[in-house]
């Protein structure tokens, strides 16, 4: 059973001038176009700034939650691009992933003009202002970040209720297909088929939906919202079952906090993801496109009335969370290490 490399926080260092640690000027260069991913990275700035150093962080996308002590530098998307990024994802969505390879190949082919995007970003004069400018000086430049939180932040107290509410016999599930795929991107019938089941269910059905005006359908078991503190509410103990598209933030949450998983992967390393949850025991996966009925039923019911994927799940977050230091002292310990050396120069891959 072995244990991903992000399990511990991923830093990828661009560049360092540095001679201490302390209070260190720190560049976060986070120009994902996946709003998921940006919100890993803002908790990260967060931890760097209450840490005592100073923290810049550039993005594409407007942060959900900014930290009062971290200096924000947007350069936003013109409209057509944001609207160019959904179509990718529409027309990937719409894609066969039952080849895990193909389906990542045909993703980095697709996504080759978001990537542009990313360096656009990276080239404007905003950015360029911040290293050609001599009174600027970084110790630190990150490049996206990946973490896990330790402890879970509180949850807002319309979903703490909804939670609590649910039988502890039943529990509850959790449905997200991640924050670039929309409602309009799924076949309707798809969701409806989605809907006939859920609405069925003894447990309550917390929906990341983001057309908040049309939603599938009403029932009392269901709770609609735009916008979900994902891993907060895995953490949560009456959650029983993680219905995902299996990227790889989603996944790895799931897996600390110990939640069985059915996936329904749409694109990119997420069929692959998908593949390999299923290989170690943790769950199921459904191809979204050929979805019906039947057979999503029988998958919850076989998820959540066979205990074997509670149990391997479970062992997995047990050796997950076994380790010296947390994933915020972990964090703090490899920046400061990266600091103190230098750039640690014997640490890097001969590849960059």
């Amino acid at each position: 059973m072995a244990v991903h490399s992000n399990s511990i926080p991923f830093l990828l260092i661009l560049a360092l001038v540095a001679s201490g640690s302390q209070g260190a000027n720190i560049l976060g260069l986070f120009t994902s176009l996946s709003p998921s991913h940006l919100v890993i990275q803002m908790s990260m700035a967060k931890i760097l700034a209450e840490s005592g150093h100073n923290v810049t962080v550039v993005t594409a996308l407007k942060p959900p939650l900014l930290h009062p002590a971290v200096n924000h530098i947007q350069v936003t998307l013109d409209e057509a691009d944001g609207k160019s990024f959904g179509a990718l994802v529409a027309d990937m969505a719409k894609r066969d992933t039952s080849n895990a390879v193909i389906s990542m190949l045909v993703a980095m082919g697709s996504l080759t003009s978001a990537f542009g995007k990313m360096a656009d970003v990276l080239r404007h004069q905003k950015v360029k202002d911040l290293y050609e400018h001599t009174d600027n000086h970084f110790d630190l430049v990150i490049w996206e970040a990946s973490m896990v939180k330790d402890q879970p932040d509180p949850l807002p107290e319309n979903i703490e209720d909804f939670l609590n509410s649910a039988s502890s016999d039943d529990g509850a599930i959790f449905l997200s297909l991640g924050s670039n795929v929309k409602a309009e991107h799924i076949k309707s019938d798809t969701v409806q088929k989605m809907f006939n089941v859920i609405s069925k269910l003894k447990q309550k059905v917390i929906w990341k939906w983001d057309n908040l005006e049309n939603t599938p359908g009403k029932s009392e078991n269901i709770l609609y919202a735009k916008w979900l503190p994902q891993d907060d509410i895995l953490a949560h103990p009456k959650i029983r079952l993680f219905i995902t598209h299996a990227g790889k933030g989603g996944v790895t949450e799931a897996q600390y906090h110990g939640k069985p998983m059915l996936a329904l992967p749409v694109f990119g390393d997420q069929p692959g993801n998908a593949a390999a949850l299923v290989t170690q025991g943790f769950g199921l996966s459904l191809s979204l496109l050929t979805l019906e009925e039947q057979s999503f039923r029988d998958n919850i019911h076989e998820i959540l009335e066979n205990p074997k994927y509670n149990r391997a799940v479970k062992a997995f977050s047990s050796l997950y969370r076994d380790r010296p230091l947390s994933a915020r002292q972990t964090l703090l310990y490899w920046v400061d290490y990266v600091i103190r050396h230098h750039g640690a120069a014997h640490l890097q891959s001969p590849v960059y």
